[in-house]
């Protein structure tokens, strides 16, 4: 597969802790979801579909109304 071994920048776990639990950052991001078209955010940032950055900016959209001040 493209782009495997792919490293996950501590930034970009740091960000996902505001939707998932540190605990299950790993099993979310390594999970297939209809956000990147049937892929988990892991193979989609490895296969070129996108960046980290592109990536969170989507997880930050879907669940934004979520995170309370």
């Amino acid at each position: 597969m493209p782009g495997y071994p792919l490293v996950i920048p501590d930034v970009v776990i740091d960000r996902l802790a505001k939707f998932f639990k540190p605990e299950a950052v790993d099993g979310a991001i390594n999970k297939p979801a209809d956000l990147f078209g049937g892929k988990s955010a892991v193979a989609w940032v490895a296969d070129g579909d996108g960046s980290w950055e592109q990536a969170l900016a989507k997880y930050e959209h879907l669940f934004s109304y979520q995170v309370t001040a």
